[in-house]
């Protein structure tokens, strides 16, 4: 259950919760279950917050700084999270599907059985992860070209759709 003082910091906005946060370093914000379906929180710093099981349905998440953010069983369904940085965010068991992912940086991202049927990727890179348990990627729709590093290759043990890798 999301900490209520945390959820009413983020509902000022994303100048105020950025500034909160900027102060509050040491903390680790707690936004676990919360409804944030439609929110725009284009710009925002999540890093080390804890969306688990969090409702981000449509929300726009552009330019978002999500490190080490916990999305384990998230809901980002339609979600545009186009130019954020997912570097070690926690995606076990997260919904993506038809998700808006154009520019977006997953780097020793946990993606273990996320749902990315029917995503859009652009310029997306795929660093070191592993993509064998992803559900979807022969569905993912690939507007312009992305990169999956050797090491992603790697640590998937080459168990990757091909339809995936050649589009």
């Amino acid at each position: 259950m999301a900490n209520q003082q945390h959820l009413d910091i983020l509902k000022q906005g994303v100048d105020t919760w950025n500034q909160w946060n900027s102060k509050h370093y040491e903390i680790k914000p707690d936004l676990s279950g919360a409804n944030l379906t439609q929110v725009d929180l284009s710009d925002i710093i999540l890093s080390d917050v804890n969306l688990a099981d969090a409702d981000l349905s449509e929300a726009r998440l552009v330019n978002a700084t999500l490190v080490r953010t916990n999305f384990a069983r998230a809901t980002l369904i339609r979600a545009e999270l186009d130019g954020a940085s997912l570097h070690q965010a926690i995606l076990w068991q997260a919904n993506l599907r038809n998700a808006f992912l154009s520019g977006v940086l997953f780097n020793y991202t946990d993606l273990e059985e996320a749902n990315l049927s029917y995503a859009t990727v652009d310029l997306t890179i795929f660093g070191d992860v592993d993509l064998r348990n992803v559900k979807g990627l022969k569905s993912i729709r690939h507007q312009g070209p992305s990169l999956v590093s050797t090491t992603a290759l790697v640590r998937s043990q080459g168990n990757i759709p091909e339809i995936f890798l050649r589009k």
